[in-house]
């Protein structure tokens, strides 16, 4: 204890300095604020309410912080559930809630009211909230009142088929004559669901589709077909949330769960090593890696024959036969041949333009600069579980705000190598992977994590797991540091029996269990009888959660050979079996079964896509409903209008005889005409020339001064034409939820002018004129309509002042053409 006070107070004095508070803090200092006369004051003057929501999640200091707020206003409301109070793990206090409740439902409390409680379900169907009903009007008649637990379903009874699949309470059984392994029960699990997707006739409610008739007052009810997403899968522990994603992903599902390892994945690697060439261009393994994971039909062994070819075959660089230092000259041509194995990989390309123009970005920014620039996402696409890789990527640069966040705050100076740094420091299973999101991933979650979320189809998974096993309750909750409350409560004294304590674990770390002698004491121990009344009362609280999680279709998992501990300790009954017993509820409702005989097989499909990881390169997946979608991909809107605005007479000169790949052409002028200005001619040439090198277009475009001049030309006319820009924006990007997708894309310029805006997009098309005006032309102007109609709406979404696009315009810069694409 005194070891756990010294290193308190060297952590408060570290806060101190760094000028830091947690969220312990945030509470403590806040009710330290409000015993000041001025802070009472000034609150009492401006605010009339308190709201508090999810009151029942609320430790005793927050309590006395709300009790505190409500003496200085008006009115204060408490919301909450005592029947989802399952957080005791993070300091609440379940027993000082139902006291707060017991007085205010007291007759003779003055100025205090309970409010009527919300008794109507919306959620699910009528079949499932009756049999939470009967369930937990029995289970939790010790801790509410029966009348906050019955709810009255709103929802009519025949909104779906009638086949056994659709029943609204399902219990999969899996048939065993001896209890099966973990891997067994993740196999088995998985099978099972992949078999429940795979059928084409299960339906679920439509929440979007169905609505209240107005003129009848009758709802519409509409179905559609099962979606992986309609599913949620819970589980007890996050390790038993991981082990079962990976046995989905062997079935070839995406799977939407937070893990861990974000720094195991493609993704993240393929980044890495576009940093650390960034930060030396000379780093051949970072090299190999961008080219492994990027480029086609190469193999590690491919890779490295490449490799030694390079350094030994006929045209090997030559090392000098002058020392270095009477020839430095000849060196440095052989250091740089030695260095050029790798830069012709279009990505290295990109990340050598980046590094000449990325100089003032911040690091969150050129993060992001990274990631968009070099297309890590559109080979993320087509590896397995393209949305959970996007994701991760998201999460990239969301690591990188936070990196930035915590220098500022430390007064440190931020880089692209502390950055690095910071994430190589920071604790693997702090470094989570984001959760695939989209209609085609399985929902793989904590009963915790599901409160407060609903989905179609809801699997409840553990029902056999012994809680309260006297071995894992002593271990867990008697040994080690824990905060124990006690049973009793005070509400003039809200810390009153909290208390914690400290009994480190003597046995030696390979022995798990309590000597005899010493657990017949303990089983005897007050505090031993109250934690396991505690305990045993919040897990009849997580299942009442998970189960009223569904909308659909409620499926309860049980082992034929595993007793039903969990639902056993719930009803305090007797020991349930199904094999004893059809419905292990004991209720009058239908539990519809299904036998599911895996035998002992744990065998795996084997799926086209290899998982990255594994050294193995994988084909593109087909999607049909993208999540992440791209304006540039939208189709042309029929009945365009195609017009020339201007033709400046002027063509960039390109000398002939050069193959120039078209997207190599377009990112380089895309490039040039960001960095143009007017004013600055000469500085612009200079700048322009370096940028061609970069692209290696030196041989094609020879004449940057045309360049120039076409950019003057477009945005002379621009100034001319709509007045001069109130602002000018260059690459800016959007982004815009749109029929369930998310679009990302990055406008070329948008001109700004007083009342309007108007759209530019680039393209470097160099043939003839009459082509882009041809609809039945392949390079018809029009094919981009879809794709300027998009950023027009983005544009308008995003702008703060909320003007309007009125002109969308493409201009051709190397033929000198302006043309206008409107319906």
């Amino acid at each position: 204890f005194h070891l756990a006070e010294r290193s308190l107070h060297r952590y408060a004095e570290y806060k101190k300095e760094r000028k830091l508070i947690d969220y312990t803090d945030m509470e403590v200092l806040f009710l330290k604020l409000l015993e000041n006369e001025e802070a009472r004051n000034e609150i009492s003057s401006r605010y009339k309410m308190v709201f508090v929501d999810e009151f029942q999640d609320s430790n005793p200091i927050q309590i006395d912080i709300f009790c505190k707020l409500s003496d200085l206003v008006k009115q204060s409301y408490w919301v909450g559930d005592p029947k989802q109070a399952i957080y005791d793990f993070r300091g609440t206090d379940p027993r000082l809630i139902e006291a707060v409740i017991r007085k205010l439902s007291s007759e003779n409390t003055e100025n205090l009211t309970i409010g009527k409680p919300l008794a109507d379900s919306w959620r699910s169907r009528p079949q499932i909230v009756d049999f939470t009903n009967e369930v937990f009007t029995k289970a939790l008649a010790e801790q509410v009142d029966a009348k906050s637990v019955a709810l009255n379903p709103v929802r009519t009874e025949n909104e779906l088929p009638g086949s056994e699949w659709h029943k609204p309470v399902q219990c999969w059984n899996f048939v065993s004559d001896k209890k099966l392994t973990k891997e067994q029960v993740s196999h088995h699990l998985a099978k099972g669901i992949t078999d429940f997707l795979n059928r084409n006739d299960v339906y679920v409610l439509d929440k979007r589709k169905s609505k209240l008739d107005k003129s009848t007052q009758n709802q519409v009810i509409k179905t559609r077909p099962l979606n992986p997403e309609d599913v949620a899968v819970l589980w007890r522990t996050n390790p038993k949330v991981r082990s079962f994603s990976d046995s989905l992903k062997k079935f070839g599902f995406q799977v939407a769960a937070e893990q861990d390892n974000l720094t195991e994945t493609a993704e993240f690697k393929l980044f890495l090593a576009l940093v650390n060439y960034y930060l030396d261009k000379n780093d051949t393994l970072a090299k190999a890696t961008v080219k492994f994971l990027t480029e086609n039909e190469i193999s590690v062994t491919k890779l490295l024959d490449d490799r030694l070819n390079f350094l030994y075959g006929d045209n090997a660089p030559v090392e000098p036969l002058t020392k270095e230092i009477e020839n430095r000259e000849e060196w440095n041509v052989y250091y740089q041949n030695l260095n050029a194995w790798g830069s012709g990989n279009p990505l290295l390309k990109k990340m050598n333009i980046l590094k000449e123009n990325a100089g003032h970005l911040s690091v969150s920014n050129l993060v992001d600069k990274i990631i968009t620039t070099t297309g890590i996402s559109d080979f993320a696409s087509l590896w397995n579980n393209p949305l959970q890789r996007k994701n991760n990527l998201e999460t990239i640069k969301q690591l990188a705000k936070e990196y930035e966040d915590r220098c500022l705050i430390l007064d440190l100076a931020s880089s692209l190598r502390g950055f690095m740094e910071f994430i190589s420091k920071t604790r693997n299973q702090d470094l989570k992977q984001g959760a695939a999101a989209g209609t085609e991933a399985v929902n793989v979650l904590t009963y915790h994590r599901s409160k407060g979320l609903e989905w179609p189809v809801v699997i409840l998974n553990e029902l056999d797991y012994d809680h309260l096993s006297d071995q894992k309750l002593i271990n867990n909750e008697f040994f080690g540091g824990n905060l124990f409350s006690g049973i009793e409560t005070d509400l003039e004294n809200l810390f009153w029996g909290r208390t914690i304590h400290l009994l480190p674990w003597p046995f030696g770390a390979t022995n798990k269990k309590v000597p005899e002698d010493l657990t017949n004491r303990i089983l005897k121990n007050s505090r031993y009888e109250a934690q396991m009344e505690n305990t045993k009362r919040e897990l009849k609280r997580l299942l009442y959660v998970g189960m009223t999680r569904a909308r659909d279709m409620l499926v309860l998992i049980n082992y034929t050979s595993n007793p039903l501990k969990w639902v056993k300790d719930t009803l305090d009954a007797e020991e349930i079996n199904m094999n004893q017993n059809n419905n292990m509820f004991g209720t009058r409702h239908e539990i519809a079964e299904k036998h599911l005989d895996f035998g002992n097989d744990v065998s795996y499909p084997e799926l086209e896509m290899k998982a990255v990881e594994l050294l193995q390169k994988n084909g593109p997946m087909e999607q049909n409903n993208p999540l992440f979608r791209s304006p540039s991909h939208e189709p042309p809107i029929e009945n365009q209008v195609v017009s020339v605005v201007e033709d400046f007479q002027f063509r960039i000169q390109r000398k002939s005889g050069n193959n120039t790949d078209d997207n190599v052409l377009g990112d380089c002028l895309h490039d040039l005409f960001y960095h143009f200005s007017e004013e600055n001619r000469e500085e612009f040439l200079e700048k322009g020339k370096q940028i061609i090198s970069g692209y290696g277009l030196a041989g094609d475009l020879t004449h940057v001064e045309h360049i120039y001049q076409s950019a003057k030309n477009l945005f002379g006319f621009l100034t001319c034409q709509y007045g001069p820009p109130a602002k000018i924006w260059k690459e800016l990007p959007m982004q815009m939820v749109k029929d369930d997708a998310v679009y990302n894309g990055t406008a070329d310029l948008i001109w700004e002018a007083e009342n309007t805006l108007i759209l530019v997009d680039y393209k470097s098309y160099s043939g003839k004129k009459e082509h882009i005006l041809n609809p039945e032309h392949d390079k018809f102007s029009g094919k981009y309509s879809g794709q300027l109609a998009t950023y027009a709406q983005m544009l308008e979404q995003c702008h703060p002042t909320g003007k309007k696009v009125s002109e969308s315009l493409i201009y051709y810069a190397i033929m000198g053409m302006l043309v206008s694409v409107n319906k």
